[in-house]
Formats: C-alpha cells, structure tokens, sequence
C-alpha cells in the first residue's frame, strides 16, 4: 500500500499536463505592426533583451530580441518597450526591454539586472538616461555611489520646489513614479501624463513533489502536492503554501528489552495538511529556502518495542508544528530537483526528489 502511494506521487510531475507556460499578450514589430498571442510568462527581474511568442495557444514559440519587435506586452498587465542606453560602467550602449512605469513628457521605464534595479529616463528627443542606485556592501560600505538623485536634479533645473523632495526619495518604483509626474507637471504643464504602471497580481502555483532518502539503518519517502500563493507587491520572496503531504519514516535501532538489546524497526507514517509561511532567500535558478507553520496530521507508529518487548501499535491526530530548511535547483521552468530537511511531530531525514509545477 505504502509503495503503491508512494509511486502516485512519484509520477504526477511526470504525467500532469496543464498550462503551457504562456499568458494572452502581444507584440508589436519594428514596422509598427501589433501581433496578438501568447507570451511566455516571465519574472520581470528575468526579462531582457528576448522573449518567446507564439500566435496560437496550440503553435511552436518563436523568440524575438530587441532587434525585431520594439515592445511587448501581457493582457491587462504591464508592457514592456525596447530602451537603448549608454552603460556607464562599461561605456558602450545596449539595448533592453524595461517595464513602462509612466508617459509624459518625460516617461520612466525600469528593468532588472543580475538582481539589481535600474532606471530609464526617456525624453522628449528619445535620449534614455540610465539610474541607478547606491551600490552597498553586506556591512553597509557604498562601493558605487549611485546617480539617481544627481540625474533628478539636472532634469528639476526649472522646478525649484521639487528639488528639496529628491534628498528623501527612496528608491522605488512608487516613489520614482511619483517624482516624475510632478515633475512633468511642473516642466510641460500641457503636455498629458499618466501612470500605466500595474502592480503584478498575486499567482497561485501548484506543484508536486516526491522524494526520499535510504540509509542503512532506515529510510524517508515522501509525497506532496502544494499550493503556493505569492503577492509579488508585497514581497517576491514569500509565499504561502498549503496542501496535502505524506510522509513514511523507517529506523531500526537497538533498544533494551529486559535489559538485553533487541532490535526493533519503527515504522511512522503521517498524513497531513499543511499551513505554512515558505521564504526564500534567492530567486535564481538555486532557491534556498525556509518554511514554518501549522499542519493537521494523523500519525500511525507501529514496531515500537516496550520495555518488556511488546510491540505498540498506536495512532494520533491533531495539530502540530512543522519547519524545514530546503533548497530548489530549477531545471525548466516547470521541473525541478528539490532537497528538504523537516520537522513534524519528529525530526524526518533528509529527503532528495523532483517537483513539477503544473499550474
């Protein structure tokens, strides 16, 4: 029975099939012609000079650069629109797709590069001034002075009153957007400015998982299919998880039986539905991980040896806490080797397996 439930599990990720990784979108060429399609769904922070289309929901993706379409967008979500900049680091210009933040006489774009956020100006002559950040170290030492607040000022010579706002901006989306609609106002009164910014949705993501552990003296398996819901406006980084987990746990060890030592082999199986709050300390392709929270379990125990040698059978169900250190390494967007040490109700042995997100 155990190893029947066990192989279920195993094979989900190999045989669910749902989305295919796509959302309704669009993409508009250099010749200005709008194609309606699919759009791979993409991390913003991931977004760069590329992105695969497909015209039908059914047809191969083609990928497309900043060479061929000048911008892209998602439906009833953000658009993205090709920047070319000059790298002050590197002194050579590069091209990019970057989010659309606001249009005006000025508009403002950002994008993400090896996890650092990065600012575009864009005026009226289609000149793109690149922002950036204070660049600090772990103990708090600027390494790179960031240009942000020195590109504001140049651009609010004529607007006095804005100009003592910029010591106290923070560098932010919101507070970006903010400065540079007063700031429009303020330089081309007449000129329409407007935010078209939208805050990414919340994503409800379902994945299985299955995976074990075998040691000499005993073994782990385990089986899992979780939700996972993330609130990126919040933070990327969090998410709350739940769903339904099994987990079976085999030691053999000696134990004293009217003082003689006998072997016994406890076998601990649990069903449970977990709560739990997951964080993650990266979001690349290895994602270290720590979870916490509360689950509801029924755990049966059998083997266990008295003192006088009888052998218990015993069940229990209740609430119980639950934690776990574990670390992700992605494959496909979807298929992914996953590692998890956890406590619930005992301390489980580590178990090493693939997940498959399938929704």
């Amino acid at each position: 029975m155990k190893l029947k439930f066990f192989i279920v599990f195993a094979v989900i990720p190999v045989f669910v099939f749902s989305q295919s990784g796509f959302k309704p979108g669009f993409i508009v060429k250099n010749n200005g012609d709008t194609v309606r399609g699919f759009l791979e769904s993409i991390e913003t922070k991931k977004i760069s000079g590329r992105i695969s289309f497909s015209p039908s929901n059914t047809s191969n993706p083609a990928t497309f650069t900043t060479a061929e379409i000048k911008s892209f967008g998602y439906d009833g979500e953000n658009t993205f629109r090709k920047v070319v900049y000059t790298d002050p680091f590197e002194l050579t210009q590069k091209e990019q797709f970057a989010k659309l933040l606001s249009l005006g006489y000025y508009s403002l774009y950002t994008f993400w590069k090896k996890d650092v956020m990065y600012f575009i100006i864009k005026t009226p002559e289609d000149s793109c001034h690149l922002l950036y950040d204070d660049d600090r170290s772990s103990n708090g030492y600027i390494n790179q002075k960031g240009n942000f607040q020195n590109e504001l000022l140049f651009f609010s010579q004529s607007c006095n009153t804005l100009k003592p706002l910029i010591e106290t901006l923070n560098y932010t989306e919101a507070d970006l957007i903010q400065y540079i609609q007063k700031l429009n106002k303020c330089v081309s009164p007449s000129t329409a400015s407007q935010i078209v910014y939208k805050k990414e949705k919340s994503k409800l993501n379902i994945y299985a998982y299955a995976g074990g552990m075998y040691f000499g003296s005993g073994h782990e398996y385990t089986g899992r299919i979780i939700g996972k819901i993330t609130v990126p406006a919040v933070d990327k980084n969090l998410a709350l998880t739940f769903g339904l987990n099994y987990m079976t746990h085999q030691n053999t060890e000696l134990v004293d039986v009217l003082g003689y030592k006998k072997e016994q082999t406890v076998n601990k199986n649990i069903f449970s539905v977990p709560l739990s709050i997951q964080y993650y300390f990266t979001k690349g392709i290895i994602r270290p991980y720590l979870d916490a929270g509360v689950t509801l379990d029924y755990l049966t125990t059998d083997g266990e040896l008295t003192f006088y040698g009888k052998k218990i059978n015993d069940s229990k169900f209740g609430p119980a806490f639950t934690a776990a250190l574990g670390i992700e390494g992605y494959i496909t967007q979807r298929l992914f080797i996953k590692a998890d040490f956890r406590y619930e109700l005992f301390v489980h042995y580590p178990t090493v397996g693939i997940a498959y997100t399938f929704k």
